[in-house]
């Protein structure tokens, strides 16, 4: 019973390291394709979305391993208060083949840059707090096949991120002013 077993676990065990690892080219295509939604910025340097994206393929090395993870495609989005970085990883682990995951991260806004270098010229070099990692905004594991509903999640968590209310605290403006009431005289009944 016992042998049987461990001749079960090695045949699954080989058949999990056959599986392919992510398809790059297919998930390049399909995020290349979603991006055609979004007009490309006129001023980037790139001439297309598919020209933004970097890709890091799987080597030998990564087909022999059992585990760790892999960055395998980047992307950035710039708005004009924010940067994001979007990645794709896959884990190397066997019974995680097929699930990738994605990762939105959000930079600071302009004015916590302000914050930092104003903060930074006050200690005059002698503040010793280098900046930290970015906010994550969404992290999804998903399939190919639901590819495109991890993405439209990401442009959600995204357009969340940069939404603001009308009316800021720190933008106090000048009030309304109301125009000048006047008293309507009604005649009394008896003048009737």
């Amino acid at each position: 019973m016992a042998v049987s077993n461990k001749l079960k676990e090695a045949v699954k065990h080989e058949l999990l390291k056959g599986q392919p690892l992510l398809d790059i080219k297919l998930i390049c295509s399909k995020l290349a394709e979603w991006l055609t939604n979004a007009d490309f910025p006129c001023e980037a340097a790139a001439s297309s979305w598919s020209e933004c994206l970097r890709t890091f393929p799987a080597t030998e090395q990564d087909k022999k391993l059992e585990e760790g993870r892999r960055i395998r495609i980047v992307f950035c989005l710039h708005t004009k208060e924010s940067r994001y970085l979007i990645t794709i990883m896959e884990s190397l682990a066997l019974n995680n083949r097929g699930v990738y995951s994605i990762i939105a991260y959000v930079d600071w806004k302009n004015k916590e840059w302000e914050h930092q270098r104003v903060l930074e010229q006050a200690y005059e070099g002698k503040f010793d707090d280098a900046l930290r990692a970015s906010q994550t905004v969404w992290a999804q594991h998903f399939t190919e096949n639901d590819f495109t509903i991890a993405l439209d999640n990401v442009a959600r968590a995204i357009l969340a991120n940069e939404l603001e209310p009308e009316c800021t605290p720190d933008s106090i403006g000048q009030p309304i002013r109301l125009p000048n009431q006047s008293m309507i005289a009604f005649p009394d009944e008896s003048e009737d």
